[in-house]
């Protein structure tokens, strides 16, 4: 606070100035943070101005440092009450738009004073550019006390704020504060109700088409209230009633700001950008409404409402293929269980060999070809030779014996409960099933992603890189071909934002998912100073605390969406009841597929020895051959 105060010389009418402003500051004034006052320290006029009851204050002289901004400082503290001397009017208002888009501290309600104090100056050319300055028009409640010529009392001027932009920034007289006798002549507010009736002030609102929160649509009967151009439009919707709805109730007009192409957009470092964020952001709008969630990139360079509602994001992902029949032989078992059992096999193989090669003074007349087929019959539950000659040979046999029982047995049972109802592949049903199953995920925009970039969660970095954003006729295409995913925004009573890419024709194909990607609030931006936002968040509050958004969202959806496209992907994870039918072919298609397997194999064997055999007897023949001529010679 040190850093911020400055030494000031002194200025004439400080008494007066004094009482007039401790009665607006404790009168008049509803909420007070911190008071700034602003001079221009060259001069100095309001180092000796002091404020009844004591209210923070903090006596900052603005700059352009880049290093230290005393007035970006100031609103950082808190200012919403501005008292500015004549000599940093102008200094005042250049830096008003930069200073709050800067800061990260935010109050929609700005209280600007500003203080002639009867010097020798050029009033009204000081006036015109006050008046013609760009950033007044962010400015409601402004108040200019200047003195008359005569010093006997001190006038109250605002600006209108309220109509057609040409004079919105018209000076009106509110009241007369006499110094002699320090009463007011007509006993007005000083900060007037301009809000109550905004008198047709046009709202710029940057949007664009999205169902079922904006709907926008030529209008017929032209009316004034929305317009695009010269062009009157109708605008539906679940946000877009809630702008309607303020229009009306406070008489003012929106002026469409459309990018259809960059819809949600982006907004650089620089504050440039396109679509509805980079719009708001260079200030070609004042607020932004469609299905915008509580981002924390464009925070940094804007503000948020009161949350419209509540939703999620989900996706819809290819319904799961039933399983081919013949996979039930393979499937009956998990892979370690048949590693498992496949080792034991050969275990007991080699036990057998064992003992018979050592527990024997003459060999047997068994190879080890002979001990496999044996053992692999009793693991069939088939009838082979069993060792039975010792205690040793009857320990192992049973053994053997009553572990194929039981491994028979529970293969026979799960095969056939496996074929009791159809079996289907492994169906995606949370965030870490889609992640894993390296799915590509669909939307038009990169905006579905924005609440997961700051995730450090690796199988979240995985689903943000198997994203990708198309525009909508190739994700028509796509859609019809049911091998990727697209994600929707679940509304807040259960209604999903469907693309025109899922229709009648392929909805079929896709289900929802059991858990949501992530919740999200939707809201709408607007531009740090839009002073209109206290009211905007009211009367969006109003229509949360009546259920009126309940209401809205089912005659919206019934109204602009596809019914049955809607029920069909609700009701997607239901399936038609299994019904019992006879064996097919299909179903015996695994022991064929292993009796080929078998064969082929047996065939490559056969022809094999029978051409060892034919070398073999060729050996033979020269052998003998080649005998019979050395005898003769």
């Amino acid at each position: 606070m040190e850093n911020l105060t400055t030494t000031f010389s002194e200025v004439s009418h400080i008494t007066e100035f004094e009482k007039l402003l401790s009665e607006i500051l404790t009168v008049y004034l509803p909420v007070i943070h911190t008071v700034c006052k602003i001079y221009d320290g060259s001069t100095g006029t309001l180092s000796d101005l002091k404020i009844l009851p004591p209210i923070p204050t903090v006596s900052i002289e603005p700059n352009r440092d880049t290093v230290f901004n005393p007035l970006l400082a100031g609103v950082e503290l808190g200012c919403n009450v501005f008292i500015v001397h004549q000599d940093s009017i102008i200094g005042f208002m250049d830096q008003f738009i930069e200073c709050h888009d800067e800061a990260t501290y935010r109050n929609p309600d700005k209280y600007i004073i500003l203080l002639m104090d009867g010097a020798q100056f050029d009033e009204p050319i000081l006036v015109n550019k006050l008046c013609d300055h760009p950033n007044l028009l962010e400015i409601m409640n402004l108040l200019i006390l200047r003195p008359t010529a005569n010093m006997e009392s001190i006038e109250l001027l605002t600006h209108r704020y309220v109509g057609p932009v040409e004079q919105s920034t018209d000076l009106l007289l509110v009241d007369i504060f006499g110094i002699g006798n320090n009463t007011f002549r007509y006993g007005n507010q000083f900060f007037p109700d301009k809000i109550s009736n905004l008198q047709g002030k046009s709202i710029r609102l940057a949007t664009f088409d999205i169902v079922p929160h904006i709907i926008l649509q030529k209008s017929e009967s032209g009316g004034p209230l929305v317009k695009l151009g010269n062009q009157a439009y109708d605008m539906d919707g679940v946000d877009g009633r809630l702008m309607v709805e303020f229009c009306q109730r406070y008489n003012c007009s929106v002026e469409l700001i459309i990018d259809e192409v960059n819809m949600w957009g982006r907004i650089d470092a620089n504050r440039t950008g396109n679509g509805i964020l980079g719009n708001l952001a260079e200030r070609r709008a004042d607020v932004g409404l469609g299905a915008i969630g509580n981002w924390y990139e464009p925070l940094k360079f804007l503000t948020i409402s009161q949350s419209t509602q509540k939703g999620a994001v989900t996706c819809l992902t290819p319904k799961p293929m039933p399983q081919p029949p013949w996979r039930v032989i393979f499937i009956a078992f998990s892979v370690p269980v048949w590693i498992s059992t496949i080792a034991v096999y050969f275990i007991i193989v080699f036990m057998h060999f064992l003992m018979d090669q050592l527990g024997q003074t003459k060999k047997r007349q068994y190879n080890i070809a002979r001990y496999c087929f044996d053992t692999f019959a009793i693991f069939l539950l088939q009838t082979a030779h069993l060792r039975k000659q010792k205690v040793s040979d009857v320990l192992l046999s049973v053994s053997l014996l009553l572990f194929a029982f039981n491994l028979g047995n529970i293969y026979s049972s799960k095969n056939a409960s496996l074929r009791t109802v159809p079996l289907f592949e492994p169906s995606i049903d949370t965030l870490d099933d889609l992640a894993q199953s390296g799915l590509i995920w669909l939307q038009t925009h990169e905006a579905w992603i924005l609440a997961l970039l700051l995730s450090e969660n690796p199988k979240v970095k995985t689903l943000i890189s198997n994203f990708q954003a198309q525009p909508p006729s190739v994700l028509r295409e796509m859609a019809d071909r049911g091998n990727v995913a697209f994600v929707m925004g679940r509304l807040e009573h259960g209604h999903l934002m469907l693309g025109e890419w899922i229709t009648a024709e392929n909805i079929q194909k896709y289900q929802l998912m059991k858990e949501d990607l992530y919740y999200v609030y939707t809201v709408s931006m607007a531009t740090k100073t839009w002073p209109l936002m206290g009211q905007f968040n009211k009367l969006t509050l109003r229509k949360a605390e009546v259920r009126l958004r309940h209401y809205q969202e089912l005659e919206i959806i019934y109204k602009c969406s596809d019914y049955y496209v809607q029920t069909a992907a609700i009701n997607s994870r239901l399936r038609e009841s299994y019904k019992p039918r006879t064996l097919e072919l299909i179903d015996l298609l695994g022991g064929f597929i292993t009796l080929l397997f078998g064969v082929l194999a047996s065939l490559i064997a056969f022809m094999i020895e029978q051409k060892s055999l034919l070398i073999k007897l060729k050996g033979q023949e020269q052998r003998h051959t080649a005998t019979k001529m050395a005898m003769i010679k």
